[in-house]
């Protein structure tokens, strides 16, 4: 059967987030040490002097990533647990062939963090009433996005235009295939559900195998090799995606575009010959906060010159990989776009 229309779209946990889910690393480790950052707020509190006195509630932490992970705890040094990515990336790098034993311990360390990490998110998901209604919502709007508009008097037209909305994802003339780096995957739509349009790359919730990992690219000690995505995702049976120079979009939303996916995007952008091909990328973002609207708006055109910049480096013709992100403007095939999330879900 002859495809129409065909696209990839890439989530990241700012899609989760703007459904309602606390889903951030931040709010996981604040939960993970909860108790532990209450015993010490109590420590604090005895202190005589009544002044901050650090107290070491490591010693008690039986899993290495804890303490490597409290010792970097939200302070006027280290702002707050944002990348767990990096910290681990930060770690493992320094491990030496006469520490294989703490490299051993770490990564069977690292499976007791992730399924901890399962439990918080389990949990989020049973205190989130409304966020399966959300993403099914704000899922089915980015898939018909650029193919089915919105009608100017949307108060008279909603009936006809979600009609419109749910043929477009339910026709399988349209080829929409979902990359998410998240851990969820609860939707409405069967077509979310069927496992070749819906894939989470690091594992799902439901199948309890999600990883932690870092970018494989440019690694500078060899020992590392086991803590990578790719390394760990080659134990998870999974059904890929055929990245095909057909796609006419591909959409980002939610996705911090950090150096730690880049070599899943490289891949991508070789697969539909991004220089010389007809695929465009559109990066959405949701205006979360009026007040830091264009701190938003700078955020995200910086990650996206970046992220164009360095996939420019790795193109064989110095010339293209230089003028890439200048080409892509120029044949309008890069787009930077809001999208209104609050209207989108309250619309459900």
């Amino acid at each position: 059967m002859a495809v129409k229309n065909s696209q990839l779209i890439i989530l990241g946990n700012g899609f989760d987030l703007s459904c309602g889910l606390k889903s951030s690393y931040k709010d996981f480790f604040e939960w993970h040490f909860k108790d532990t950052i209450e015993e010490e707020k109590r420590l604090n509190e005895k202190n005589t002097y009544g002044s901050y006195q650090s107290f070491d509630l490591a010693f008690d932490m039986e899993n290495n990533w804890d303490k490597i992970f409290w010792s970097k705890k939200p302070s006027e040094t280290y702002r707050y647990w944002a990348d767990i990515e990096s910290v681990i990336k930060e770690t493992v790098e320094t491990i030496r062939e006469k520490e294989t034993e703490f490299f051993t311990r770490a990564f069977s360390d690292l499976y007791l963090l992730e399924d901890r990490f399962i439990e918080f998110m389990n949990h989020q998901l049973s205190t989130c009433k409304d966020y399966r209604a959300n993403a099914h919502q704000l899922l089915g709007e980015l898939v018909v996005s650029e193919y089915i508009f919105r009608p100017l008097d949307f108060r008279f037209e909603r009936q006809d235009y979600y009609k419109a909305r749910n043929e477009f994802i339910d026709n399988k003339e349209n080829a929409t295939e979902i990359l998410s780096f998240n851990y969820t995957n609860q939707f409405n739509f069967r077509s979310f559900a069927n496992p070749r349009i819906f894939r989470n790359v690091h594992g799902s919730l439901a199948d309890k195998n999600i990883i932690f990992g870092i970018d494989g690219h440019k690694l500078n000690n060899p020992l590392t090799v086991g803590f990578t995505k790719t390394y760990r995702i080659m134990t998870h049976q999974k059904i890929g995606f055929e990245i095909s120079p057909d796609i006419q979009y591909i959409k980002f939303f939610g996705h911090g575009l950090a150096e730690a996916d880049y070599s899943y995007f490289q891949s991508i952008f070789d697969g539909v010959g991004l220089y010389g091909g007809k695929t465009k990328l559109i990066f959405y973002y949701n205006n979360y906060n009026s007040n830091q609207a264009r701190d938003i708006l700078e955020n995200q055109q910086k990650a996206v010159h970046q992220l164009i910049q360095i996939y420019g480096t790795t193109l064989d013709n110095e010339d293209h990989g230089s003028n890439l992100l200048h080409k892509l403007l120029l044949e309008g095939r890069l787009e930077i776009k809001e999208l209104s999330v609050k209207s989108i879900i309250e619309e459900k």
